[in-house]
């Protein structure tokens, strides 16, 4: 799908002959409404917008990003989807489980949360503290539940005069908690939960409206965050949150990756403020060869390019791929 910005109102471009009737509506109105809330936070705060836009979560190696792993799932299960285009009961289980996971995605509501942090005056918080666990008198730790996630940030953004009714188009409380107990049947295009006093019964297009509102959300979610990311396409000086820094005049550089957008920033400090005993320090997500780079002075960086290896390794047959993965071991041990 594609879509287009003009004085912050989005619309979606293309007839969408494949696509649900209902996931165009929604798509348009959630980029809008979310949008409103990116915006607002970027021009309260502009340091703690980025360090949530990079969901930056301490001192951490390659392979920790939730949003890269929730990226490459849903890539996955697309893929499925389109494999199996004749398997109709596949399809729409693969449906209801992006439906379930969208629904107990944690760094999308962690996202949501923090954009609110920032409009109404705070600062990011790193993930897992929007949302503590419960801690019950008799000792039991229990995770905040979906719905009270929701209900959280709806009333965040209505005290903001913001709107997050979205949820109310796709949130199910009984078809979510069916699908992660199994607790359905899928006969006739229909989901069947038959473990109620009166069984329940959701009609094909009811349940179909569901997931697509829930596939709108995402979509919407997620490129409005690589969207923001990507604005930045060149490095500049922004103030950071008073409570960042020692010295309430300095500032920090925005460090940009091309064809990609912010990736982090950094001090701006010269070297003879370092020699009187500044301290450098960075932050962001950087490949290895950035962070060398960000040492030297370097701000704007080179377009990343995947190593060969791991393009020879994606399209090699599963022989070649045991070759490649026992190569590598034996490289790094």
């Amino acid at each position: 799908m594609k879509f287009e910005v003009d004085n912050d109102e989005w619309k979606l471009l293309g007839d969408f002959q494949d696509t649900h009737p209902q996931m165009k509506i929604s798509l348009e109105k959630y980029l809008n409404s979310i949008d409103a809330i990116f915006r607002k936070a970027k021009q309260a705060q502009e340091c703690e917008f980025i360090l949530a836009l990079l969901s930056i979560r301490g001192l951490q190696a390659p392979g920790w990003d939730l949003f890269e792993g929730i990226d490459e799932t849903f890539k996955a299960l697309d893929q499925l989807r389109i494999k199996n285009k004749k398997n109709y009961h596949g399809i729409h289980t693969t449906y209801l489980f992006m439906y379930g996971l969208i629904l107990e995605s944690d760094p999308l509501y962690e996202l949501l949360a923090n954009l609110l942090n920032i409009a109404e005056g705070e600062r990011f918080k790193m993930p897992g503290a929007n949302f503590p666990d419960i801690v019950h008198p008799n000792g039991k730790v229990q995770s905040v539940p979906p719905v009270d996630k929701i209900n959280q940030l709806k009333n965040r953004a209505k005290r903001l005069g913001m709107d997050l009714s979205l949820f109310d188009d796709f949130y199910d409380k009984d078809l979510r908690n069916a699908l992660f107990h199994s607790d359905y049947v899928l006969y006739n295009n229909e989901i069947r939960l038959p473990n109620f006093h009166f069984p329940k019964v959701y009609k094909n297009e009811e349940w179909v409206i569901l997931t697509n509102n829930a596939m709108a959300y995402y979509q919407a979610l997620t490129h409005l965050r690589k969207y923001h990311v990507s604005l930045y396409d060149e490095p500049k000086r922004i103030k950071p949150h008073p409570e960042m820094v020692h010295n309430q005049n300095e500032e920090m550089f925005i460090i940009v990756r091309k064809k990609h957008g912010v990736i982090g920033m950094k001090d701006t400090f010269s070297q003879e403020e370092i020699r009187r005993g500044a301290i450098p320090h960075s932050i962001g997500r950087f490949y290895p060869y950035e962070q060398k780079l960000i040492k030297e002075g370097e701000l704007f960086m080179p377009a990343y390019k995947e190593p060969l290896i791991n393009k020879i390794y994606r399209f090699s047959p599963r022989w070649i791929k045991k070759i490649i993965l026992k190569f590598h071991d034996k490289k790094i041990s």
